[in-house]
C-alpha cells in the first residue's frame, strides 16, 4: 500500500513564526463600538435614601401620636363649639401615618439603587397631599 501526498504540505517545508491571539481583522472593537466603560456609582441616592429614612421614620412617630391624640382632639374642638368631620380627622391622621412609613420603605430602596424606591416616594408624598 502507497500513500498519496494529495493536499498534503512538502516534507521540507516547516511553518514558522508566532501565533496570532485576535483574528484577522479584529481590532479588539466589536462591531467597530467603544467598549463601555462603567464608572463607580454614585453616592446621591444613598445620602437621600438615608435621608427619606430618617424623615419618614420622624415624621412616622410623630404622626402615631398625632393618632393617638385625635380623639382628643375632636372632643376639645366639639367641647369648644366647634364642628369638626370626625371621620375625616381619622383618615386623615392614619393617611399621615401609612405615607410617613411608605417614604421610609422608599428611602431604603433608593438606598439600594432601585428606580421603585424614587416612583413610591413620589406616589407616597402625592398621595399625602391629595
Amino acid at each position: 500500500m502507497e500513500e498519496t501526498d494529495e493536499g498534503a504540505a512538502p516534507e521540507g517545508t516547516i511553518l514558522s513564526g508566532t501565533p496570532n491571539a485576535a483574528p484577522a481583522g479584529d481590532d479588539g472593537w466589536a462591531y467597530s463600538q467603544p467598549a463601555v466603560m462603567v464608572g463607580p456609582k454614585s453616592s446621591l441616592p444613598k445620602i437621600m435614601g438615608i435621608l427619606m429614612m430618617i424623615y419618614g421614620v420622624i415624621v412616622g412617630l410623630i404622626s402615631i401620636l398625632g393618632l393617638a391624640t385625635t380623639g382628643n382632639t375632636i372632643a376639645m374642638y366639639e367641647d369648644s363649639g366647634i364642628e369638626v368631620n370626625s371621620i375625616y380627622m381619622w383618615v386623615q391622621a392614619l393617611v399621615t401615618v401609612v405615607v410617613s412609613f411608605v417614604v421610609a420603605y422608599a428611602g431604603y430602596q433608593v438606598l439600594n439603587y432601585q428606580r421603585s424606591g424614587v416612583m413610591m416616594g413620589l406616589y407616597a408624598i402625592g398621595a399625602s397631599l391629595a
